[in-house]
This record gives structure tokens, C-alpha cells and sequence, in this order.
């Protein structure tokens, strides 16, 4: 077990940075500390140092932000509602991740974590932005809890953050993969629509409909017919009427 050396300006852990009692940067006094290794047994990252994992972080969510200016509010809510739908999951499978590894004590604090972070921003909920919640993870100091054996234990809360990032990684991933899938479901949904047209207007259909319109020729040609015949019956019935005079000749 590694020791904590604590003073009322700074708190230390032999092989790690030097962070002041406020939760800042302080300057070490000794050489520099060694990276951040990533062999922790309930997370490995990709990340060389705590500080490239928070750049990673800001480099996502920050000034990089593709849709953070979108122009239609109701695609910037919906973006910010996605994205803390994304925290919230990448939060609950990672405490379920840590209870597969048996590291419960690691999980109960992330959940307890969670659940004190929602409770203070209760009233703002609506204005987080799902990033906040891996921010505080990140700038958060070592906590130190006890073991059965009556041991302290340190959990290390930047490496749950980027175990947390991990599981967003992941969820996000299977998001973009679900998304591809919408285009294709609309060319079947059109596809089916183009079918059942096309059986609509079948051979037996379009058979129906060449015989309802020649019925309807044939009707019309009747109709021009009688009144071509009416209209003849009257002028000869009026030829008929005329006398003509000879007399003249």
C-alpha cells in the first residue's frame, strides 16, 4: 500500500503529481513525478498522463465542439440532451464494469459520486452538458477509504474519469453505428412503399381500369351520338316547316 503524505498546503502520493489541500496544482519539491502508467487493474487508458487525459476531455467537449454554435436551437437542445444521455450511461456501465472486476468499493464511491453530483445540480440540471460530471472527476483529489483487512484504500477519481471516458467512447460508438443504419431503413420503408404501389396497380388492376375506361368511351360516344341524332331530327323536322316559293321562276 502506498503512502499519503498530507500537509495543510499540499497532499502527496509517493509517484504521482503534487496537488495542493484545495485540489490544485502545487509545485512538487522533488524531481518530477512519473507519468501515469495506465496498469490500474480496473482501468487501463490510453493515456500517457492525467493531463492528456483532460486535454482529450476539453479537446471533445470544449472548443472543438462541432455543433456547440448549431444554429437551430432545437438541434442545440437536443445535442445537449444526447450528451448527457451519453455521461449518464457511460457512468452506469462503468460502476457495473467495476462490480464485474470486483472492485466494489471503487464502484459504491463512483455511484455515491454520481448521485451527490446530481443532487447539487439539481436546480441546473437542464443546462449541464454531460461533460461536467467527468470534469469533477478529473479535478478531484485522491480519496482514501477503508479495507476489510483495515487498510486504507486510494481510489484515484482521474482514473475512474477515464474509465468513465472509456465507456463513453463505447456508447457513442454504438450510437454513430446505430445511426448509420437510419438511411438504410428508409430505403427499405420506400422499397416496401414502391412495392405495394406497384402490386397496387397490378395486371389484374390495370385490366380493371383499361375496361372501366372504355366503358366510359363508349358511353361518351353513345351520348355524342343521340345528340348528333337529336340535333338532325330537329332541322329536318324544320326543313319540313319551309315553304319555298317558285312562283318567281
Amino acid at each position: 500500500m502506498r503512502k499519503v503524505y498530507m500537509t495543510p498546503a499540499r497532499v502527496r502520493v509517493p509517484g504521482r503529481r503534487w496537488r495542493s489541500a484545495e485540489g490544485g496544482p502545487a509545485t512538487a519539491p522533488t524531481a518530477a513525478p512519473r507519468p501515469f502508467s495506465g496498469t490500474h487493474r480496473f482501468c487501463s487508458p490510453s493515456f500517457s498522463s492525467r493531463g492528456e487525459g483532460r486535454a482529450v476531455h476539453h479537446m471533445v467537449y470544449d472548443a472543438d465542439d462541432p455543433f456547440v454554435t448549431d444554429s437551430s436551437p432545437y438541434r442545440s437542445k437536443n445535442y445537449a440532451d444526447l450528451k448527457r444521455v451519453l455521461a449518464k450511461d457511460a457512468v452506469t456501465s462503468a460502476i457495473e464494469h467495476l462490480r464485474e472486476l470486483r472492485q466494489t468499493p471503487v464502484a459504491t464511491w463512483l455511484e455515491s459520486f454520481a448521485q451527490k453530483f446530481a443532487e447539487k445540480h439539481e436546480k441546473d440540471s437542464d443546462s449541464l452538458q454531460g461533460h461536467e460530471i467527468i470534469q469533477e472527476l478529473l479535478e478531484s483529489n485522491y480519496v482514501m477509504l477503508p479495507s476489510r483487512n483495515g487498510k486504507l484504500r486510494a481510489i484515484e477519481p482521474d482514473k475512474v474519469a477515464m474509465l468513465v471516458m472509456k465507456h463513453r467512447a463505447e456508447h457513442a460508438k454504438a450510437w454513430i453505428e446505430a445511426c448509420s443504419e437510419v438511411e438504410s431503413d428508409h430505403t427499405k420503408i420506400n422499397a416496401m412503399n414502391l412495392e405495394f404501389q406497384y402490386r397496387s396497380a397490378s395486371e389484374d388492376v390495370a385490366a380493371a381500369l383499361a375496361e372501366q375506361l372504355r366503358e366510359e368511351h363508349a358511353a361518351r360516344r353513345m351520348r355524342d351520338r343521340e345528340n348528333l341524332l337529336s340535333g338532325a331530327a330537329s332541322w329536318w323536322e324544320h326543313m319540313e316547316d319551309f315553304e319555298v316559293d317558285d312562283t318567281s321562276a
